[in-house]
């Protein structure tokens, strides 16, 4: 009986840590030593934004997604956002920063 019921416990467990989302939830803000992109950014209405567990919300309007996950590659990982069969990725740089790559320009933004 013991052993059915740490099994189950252990089920649960596994289940719930599936559901725990991907970890990015909250507030991110641009971040930049060059003001011309801060300035850039803050115009466009793309300086700060929250990411929810399946959506991006900026300027007051949620974008509900399909999914936003985690994801390893080269030894990088990275935050991808998926809505109808398209992907954006922005590198994780550590829990606190994450940084879009737009050509030769890349702009990080940080937790707030």
């Amino acid at each position: 009986m013991k052993l059915l019921r740490i099994a189950a416990i252990g089920v649960a467990a596994a289940v719930l840590s599936a559901c725990g989302g991907h970890g990015f939830e909250g507030k991110w803000q641009v971040e930049s030593d060059n003001p011309l992109v801060v300035a850039a950014m803050k115009q466009s209405g793309a300086s700060h934004f929250n990411i929810g567990d399946d959506y991006l919300e900026a300027n007051g309007q949620r974008n509900q997604l399909d999914d936003i996950f985690v994801r390893e590659s080269e030894g990088k990982s990275y935050l991808v956002f998926v809505n109808d069969e398209d992907e954006q990725a922005m590198e994780i740089i550590d829990d606190n920063t994450l940084q879009q790559s737009m050509g030769p320009l890349s702009i990080t933004f940080v937790r707030q």
